[in-house]
């Protein structure tokens, strides 16, 4: 197993937009064996609160005491528990629904962690996921992405934050020299990645599900020529945004 060496206790907190690679990293971090992260809660709690599925926390916390608006201070009493060094919440962020990532505040968090996805690649997920009509419009998924990145630049002046790109974690011949090197100092990370399923109901279901790091689907045969072209405007976004430490 793999496990977390900090100077002190750490809450954190993983955004990313919809299919950018926010459920398998939230898998990795499950995987510390000292370590949590929770798969929207908040946004869990708010669509289906009678569904609740805690995964790692099963018997940490119990979902009649969880509400949107109290699940932050729940997950940091776990935390406090002497098994745990790190701990978080994964949140998806959305400009049409932002009140899940917004109740996370600065104040609450040690770090922060966004992952980015290639664009073309993440908006051919957007195309194949059945959440509604705002996923097939790729002018509201090119908004999304700029904003994000507008979120990641304000963030990172207030708060630790790091970047994580899709690609280059899934395709990593050791994932977690990946990480030891997008942490610097803030995570000593030691032995070696077993993936668990998460237990989780919210998040990519093969994400959730997966005890390997599949290589990342880089195809664009669901695009035309425009949404191609629509992608390749924000790719600058992404190429500028630097892994690790902003």
């Amino acid at each position: 197993m793999a496990s977390v060496e900090t100077s002190e206790k750490q809450f954190f907190v993983i955004e990313g937009l919809p299919r950018s690679g926010t459920t398998i990293l939230t898998n990795i971090m499950n995987s510390f064996d000292n370590g949590f992260c929770f798969s929207e809660p908040i946004w869990q709690l708010m669509q289906d609160p009678f569904n609740l599925k805690l995964g790692k926390l099963n018997k940490k916390i119990w979902p009649n005491s969880l509400k949107p608006n109290t699940v932050i201070e729940q997950l940091k009493n776990v935390l406090k528990d002497d098994m745990y060094s790190i701990g978080g919440l994964k949140e998806t962020y959305r400009d049409w629904q932002t009140e899940c990532v917004d109740m996370v505040l600065d104040s609450d968090l040690q770090f922060r962690i966004f992952i980015l996805r290639d664009p073309r690649y993440n908006f051919s997920g957007w195309k194949k996921s059945p959440f509604g009509s705002e996923y097939y419009d790729v002018d509201i998924f090119a908004r999304n992405y700029e904003r994000f990145c507008d979120r990641i630049k304000e963030k990172s002046q207030v708060t630790p934050t790091y970047v994580i790109k899709y690609e280059n974690l899934c395709k990593s011949d050791d994932t977690l020299s990946y990480l030891s090197d997008t942490f610097g100092d803030r995570l000593c990370i030691t032995g070696s990645l077993h993936l668990k399923q998460t237990g989780y109901h919210y998040g990519d279901a093969r994400g959730n599900s997966s005890s390997l790091i599949s290589a990342p689907r880089e195809t664009t045969d669901n695009l035309t020529s425009y949404e191609i072209g629509r992608c390749n405007e924000i790719m600058p976004l992404y190429e500028d945004l630097k892994e690790g430490l902003c």
